[in-house]
């Protein structure tokens, strides 16, 4: 579980700069870097995946050395 935890956020790190659109006109008081919709649903939901798909391999290359 600590392995899946790590590479999670390894892996959600990059994808937070990924397809975001800046507002052109930001209301007074917002960071003009922000971003419109950050979709963080979505980029969770495929940190998840990438990483369940990372660890599995991990795991079977472990198991097929013996190391586990």
């Amino acid at each position: 579980m600590f392995i899946f935890f790590i590479i999670w956020w390894l892996v959600l790190l990059p994808l937070l700069s990924m397809g975001h659109e800046i507002e052109e006109t930001p209301e007074e008081g917002h960071d003009s870097g922000a971003p419109k919709n950050p979709k963080i649903g979505k980029k969770f939901l495929l940190a998840s995946l990438i990483t369940f798909m990372i660890t599995t391999l991990i795991m079977i290359f472990l198991h097929y050395f013996g190391i586990v």
